[in-house]
């Protein structure tokens, strides 16, 4: 029932009659979705399973966005981890984990690159091969150089490749920490990436010239990413009260740290900047589904200010990345009771910030 507010005072009768409207019953769910996460731990990479609802439907009903489709159609042994666009808009490139199954009821995970038309969603691309756990692939801002995090090294490295050739990989990183989420920087010269150093589970951001010089430890956060201008990184961190994940941000040498989203009963994740950072899309579990918190796609102004929902299918959407237009918004989802890439476009009043 919804709730009810009723006020009581020294001559209220002793029993009072509330009359509850009942609140309509939630659109078909399943809760046997499983949601399959990489975990980098100083063991090694672990695979966590945890099961979350979905929305049968696939319908979209919000009223702020309009024309959501569906960009890819994977087998259930397959899943998309992240996602970004390259650098001119006609592809993107994905980390897509195969599930192989062996004797004995065993399976081994494997993550690879590939890439495919966002125009029409097509036959994909290989970008790398081989029975590693390559992920979390970023551009130069050339579009010349792909940066993506591998175990080809023995720990999760950061490395560079060519764009138009998958040879002659580079090691960026080959320090003592697990080095994941690479992003670089709009001028080029360094990238910022998420570190975890051997015997500790907590993620700290790090940043390293491209050229000469040093890793640069920032502080604790995980999956920063650049503001177009260069001048901020917006980030996430666990509150270590409350458990839940908030977004942050913070200048490029870790002064100033900025935490933009509140609340101690949700989390807000995976934000990623407007092209003239104006705004930020992100994930947030701040509604629910089912009974339960659900994560949906938001929008805010960059100061966190103004927050809006997307997207309010039921089902989990998250790992929202932005056109270079601004105006379309590919996000990760299990509609359908099945995990692909979908694709929305903003109503207009949303396309800028208020």
């Amino acid at each position: 029932y919804y709730p009810k507010k009723v006020t009581l005072n020294v001559n209220s009768p002793s029993r009072i009659h509330v009359t509850l409207e009942p609140i309509p019953p939630p659109p078909k769910l399943s809760s046997g979705q499983i949601m399959l996460d990489l975990i980098y731990t100083e063991k090694g990479l672990v695979v966590n399973r945890q099961t979350v609802h979905a929305e049968e439907n696939v319908i979209e009903r919000s009223p702020n966005v309009k024309a959501v489709r569906k960009l890819t159609d994977l087998p259930e042994n397959r899943w998309i981890q992240r996602f970004r666009l390259f650098p001119d808009g006609s592809r993107m490139l994905m980390d897509i984990v195969d599930r192989e199954a062996l004797e004995g009821g065993k399976e081994v995970f494997f993550s690879n690159l590939w890439d495919l038309d966002v125009r029409t969603g097509g036959a994909m691309q290989r970008r790398t091969e081989g029975k590693y756990f390559d992920s979390d692939g970023c551009f130069s801002p050339d579009g010349t150089s792909i940066y993506f995090s591998s175990n080809r090294s023995g720990r999760q490295s950061i490395f560079r490749m060519d764009v138009r050739e998958a040879r002659g990989l580079a090691l960026i990183t080959s320090g003592g920490t697990h080095d994941t989420r690479p992003d670089v920087a709009p001028g080029g010269n360094s990238i910022v990436y998420t570190a975890k150093m051997t015997g500790s589970e907590i993620p700290q951001i790090w940043s390293r010239p491209l050229g000469n010089g040093l890793p640069m430890q920032l502080r604790e956060g995980e999956g920063a990413r650049w503001s177009p201008d260069g001048r901020v990184l917006v980030y996430t961190m666990v509150d270590r009260t409350s458990g839940q994940t908030k977004i942050w941000t913070m200048k490029p040498d870790g002064s100033d740290p900025t935490q933009i989203t509140q609340g101690i009963e949700y989390s807000d994740i995976d934000p990623y900047w407007s092209p003239d950072g104006s705004y930020i899309v992100f994930a947030s579990n701040r509604g629910q589904a089912g009974g339960q918190r659900n994560y949906d796609i938001w929008i805010m102004n960059a100061d966190g200010s103004n927050p809006k929902q997307l997207t309010t299918n039921g089902s989990v959407d998250d790992r929202p990345i932005i056109s270079s237009n601004g105006r379309t918004i590919f996000f990760r989802s299990n509609r359908g009771l099945k995990w692909d890439i979908w694709v929305m476009e903003l109503v207009e009043p949303l396309a800028k910030t208020e």
